[in-house]
């Protein structure tokens, strides 16, 4: 039995590049990081990275005529990620830790709950 070669050509390279910049926008860099580095990754660090990943992202579909399909994803995470950052109400969870369970606090965000687009875009923020 053959085995089956990956696809390849330009339609292949920017399939795999929008899987990159989706891997690259969810938790596992962070839990990648916090498991490195045995700390947490601040919230407002881990949106200034997401930030300046999709402004590169951007500029690297000027260069690359094939990417710039991935172009209005790229705005939309942007768009995601700025709504996130300057929402009056960013900080989801309150309570001490002093051992009282965190309660969750309405987001106005479009999506607020875990395991959403808008924690997968960098983490929940707490």
């Amino acid at each position: 039995m053959a085995g089956h070669a990956l696809p390849t050509g330009p339609r292949a390279c920017v399939v795999a590049a929008a899987w990159a910049i989706v891997l690259a926008h969810s938790l596992l860099p962070v839990v990648v990081a916090q498991e490195l580095l045995g700390r947490t990754v601040d919230a407002d660090l881990r949106a200034g990275l997401s930030v300046a990943l999709i402004l590169v992202c951007l500029a690297a579909t000027v260069a690359w005529r094939p990417a710039r399909a991935l172009r209005p994803v790229l705005w939309l995470f942007l768009a995601l990620v700025t709504a996130q950052k300057k929402s009056p109400t960013r900080k989801r969870y309150q309570g001490s830790d002093l051992g009282r369970p965190r309660t969750p606090v309405p987001c106005p965000a479009v999506i607020a709950e875990p395991g959403c687009l808008m924690t997968s875009l960098w983490g929940c923020p707490g």
